[in-house]
């Protein structure tokens, strides 16, 4: 590797805080970091941090919209990962969960229930 391509791929400061400060919108979300979140974190922190910054901001413009809140932004991937049978989805619902979702909503007039 080139001198100058190693320079670009080292990590600066400022990256290594926007990493963290990335990381703890998991917890923020989750209450945790995922296994699956912090396996990637460390292995692309390590290898690519332009990559791991790259794949978070485009993940932030996905799943913090201007247009919806937290609560249905989660129960929107909830309902997608759930019908797809990812396992990704259990989170998504505690994510909601935590952002005021709960189970009295789906009982509310107007809304079929299921079952």
């Amino acid at each position: 590797m080139s001198d100058e391509l190693s320079r670009i791929r080292q990590t600066s400061v400022d990256e290594e805080q926007t990493i963290a400060a990335l990381r703890a919108t998991y917890e923020e979300l989750c209450g945790f970091v995922p296994s699956r979140v912090a396996a990637r974190f460390d292995a692309e922190a390590q290898r690519d941090p332009a990559l791991l910054l790259a794949q978070e901001k485009l993940r932030h413009l996905a799943m913090y919209p201007e247009a919806l809140d937290q609560k249905t932004v989660q129960l929107v991937l909830f309902g997608v990962l759930h019908s797809k049978l990812s396992d990704a989805a259990a989170l998504h619902g505690l994510a909601a969960r935590r952002a005021g979702a709960s189970w009295v909503l789906s009982r509310q007039p107007g809304i079929p229930s299921v079952g």
